[in-house]
């Protein structure tokens, strides 16, 4: 995993292709739940009707 520091925020790049990439996303996706954030972000664009997300986090959302 890479990040750099930009406008007071890190940005984490992370390689694809590692192994224990999924084991990783199922952790995060137990202990932090996005789903709430990324819900009150897009809250105030009206005029949005489409916003792709990983698979991951989709399952996460048709479970709550």
């Amino acid at each position: 995993m890479k990040h750099k520091s930009s406008l007071k925020k890190k940005i984490f790049y992370v390689n694809t292709k590692f192994y224990l990439n999924d084991e990783f996303t199922q952790i995060f996706l137990k202990t932090y739940n996005p789903i709430d954030k990324i819900k009150e972000y897009f809250k105030p664009y009206t005029d949005l009707e489409l916003i792709i997300i990983n698979e991951a986090v989709k399952t996460k959302l048709t479970t709550n």
